[in-house]
């Protein structure tokens, strides 16, 4: 019995031991655990440069058929480019150029608004065209998809967002999400992102500062910051949560400085001749640190 005892008591842990143990347990998993997180972090920027690259390769097969990469607005029947009352964000067209509204293909007519059609674009002879999108499909009018569905994590905002968020018509439509899943699809269940945001370069002009306001449209600028404003303005979804990146104007250098080259003395932006790609990264929310973009700039 007491050889029994001693044999116990000689090759188990004491107390101190057990806690010295455990405490450099904790260490490890403290010194380790940012590197964990770095190594996750930096798999999900691959991944999201990755789905850029295939979206990017999609844009230029848009631009072979159809002459240009798309326009990141598109007027309304005013003309005016800060009326968005039925037009898409670019964000909306973006993800409609790549695979159309229904998942087959652009329709070469498309104006990128709501209703799917050209109603506001009346023939000489005053009738309606109706809408562009119907079944039987015309796929003889159809282009691409120029991004698989996969590939382009594509999603309706319906799925992405609550109803409370977003109008019944924008619905329906598509975006396409990014790879950071700080939001999920209300279909599967599963992780998605946040709608990858689409500017294109307007080459005619040279300037890349805030614009005085919305009613400035374009101005001088290769880029506006509102032709997304729509997204934004949704906020982040399932949540009450607002985007630093808003339509306030004393937010929107927040853009500018992001997107600006600082090679060049006088700003100029990533991308002058093309189009920037824009992702709300980790944390969600547009207009942070951790934003991301299809160029290699500050915190790319």
């Amino acid at each position: 019995m007491d050889q029994t005892n001693k044999r116990f008591n000689g090759g188990g842990f004491t107390m101190v031991e057990m806690l010295v143990t455990l405490v450099i347990i904790g260490i490890v998993l403290a010194v380790m655990l940012p590197a964990f997180n770095a190594v996750k972090n930096s798999a999900t920027n691959l991944r999201q440069k990755g789905q850029f690259n295939q979206i990017e390769i999609g844009l230029e097969g848009y631009r072979n058929d159809f002459g240009d990469y798309p326009n990141d607005y598109y007027p309304s029947v005013t003309q005016t480019p800060d009326v968005y009352s039925d037009t898409y964000s670019g964000a909306q067209i973006l993800a409609e150029a790549m695979v159309g509204s229904d998942g087959l293909g652009v329709h070469r007519s498309t104006q990128y608004r709501l209703d799917g059609g050209i109603d506001y674009l009346l023939p000489l002879d005053g009738v309606s065209d109706g809408q562009l999108y119907q079944s039987p499909v015309d796929r003889t009018q159809r282009r691409g998809p120029y991004i698989d569905l996969e590939a382009a994590n594509a999603i309706t905002v319906g799925n992405l967002y609550n109803s409370g968020q977003v109008t019944a018509d924008d619905e329906d439509t598509f975006v396409l999400a990014d790879m950071f899943g700080t939001a999920k699809n209300k279909a599967t269940g599963k992780a998605a992102g946040l709608p990858i945001l689409y500017y294109k370069a307007n080459t005619l002009n040279a300037v890349h500062t805030p614009p005085a306001d919305s009613s400035d449209g374009y101005g001088n600028n290769i880029y506006t910051v509102y032709v997304n404003s729509k997204v934004l303005d949704w906020g982040v979804p399932g949540s009450s949560a607002t985007h630093e990146l808003t339509k306030a104007q004393t937010t929107w250098n927040l853009f500018y400085d992001a997107t600006s080259n600082p090679n060049f003395t006088n700003p100029t932006p990533y991308r002058s001749e093309s189009f920037i790609l824009h992702s709300a990264g980790p944390d969600g929310i547009y207009g942070t640190a951790d934003d991301v973009f299809n160029f290699e700039g500050s915190g790319n």
